[in-house]
């Protein structure tokens, strides 16, 4: 049975019921998208690392969207590979955010060397 504080024990000690650690979790992450979505493209990633830029069309919306492409740093990115388990050599990153739309899209791409290059 879950313990809850009472009015004289230190509250840090106890721990919350299981419904309510999962509501606090849902709304830091909420709280952390909405961060993300109202942040410049780009924030987080150095802008020493940006190779292009990127404009999407979509029937879904009567304006273009624009974002950004960035090269992830090596070794340390979502695609782990035999012998480096935090990421490949090469990949990138495309982000496009819309905060008056509501629109954020972060995509992590990995590139494949031609090796006869």
């Amino acid at each position: 049975m879950p313990s809850h504080p009472s009015p004289h024990s230190d509250a840090s000690s106890q721990s919350l019921p299981p419904h309510v650690e999962a509501e606090v979790r849902r709304i830091e992450a909420s709280r952390r998208l909405l961060d993300d979505l109202e942040s410049s493209p780009g924030t987080g990633c150095p802008e020493t690392s940006k190779i292009g830029t990127v404009t999407v069309h979509t029937q879904l919306l009567s304006e273009s969207l624009e974002g950004d492409v960035f090269v992830a740093q090596p070794y340390e990115n979502p695609f782990p590979e035999s012998g480096h388990p935090g990421g490949s050599l090469l990949a990138l990153y495309v982000v496009i955010k819309n905060p008056q739309r509501g629109v954020m899209v972060k995509l992590a791409g990995k590139i494949e060397p031609d090796p006869k290059t």
